[in-house]
């Protein structure tokens, strides 16, 4: 905050909800194209590696869901807040 008030500042939330939005627009459809991938080389891999990497794979996909589902409830967190100053904002200009 910028100018010493104790609070949230309204601007920077609204900024950082956006730029977490984009992150999970960005990353959903990465990851889409990981699982894709994925799928696609399981149904040719058959070697020792395979099960070597599998327990990995399915590690990594336990850790995306976990971060997406947190990611999640920061926005709505953040979209919480940014409503409650505007109907703070809103209530004070009546």
């Amino acid at each position: 905050m910028s100018n010493g008030t104790v609070g949230i500042s309204f601007e920077d939330t609204q900024r950082l909800l956006q730029q977490l939005q984009r992150f999970q627009e960005t990353i959903g459809g990465d990851w889409k194209s990981v699982l894709s991938q994925w799928q696609n080389l399981q149904g040719c891999w058959q070697d020792r590696q395979y099960d070597r990497f599998e327990p990995f794979f399915d590690q990594l996909c336990c850790t995306y869901d976990q971060c997406e589902q947190q990611c999640e409830e920061y926005t709505q967190f953040l979209e919480e807040r940014i409503r409650a100053s505007e109907d703070a904002a809103s209530t004070l200009n009546m």
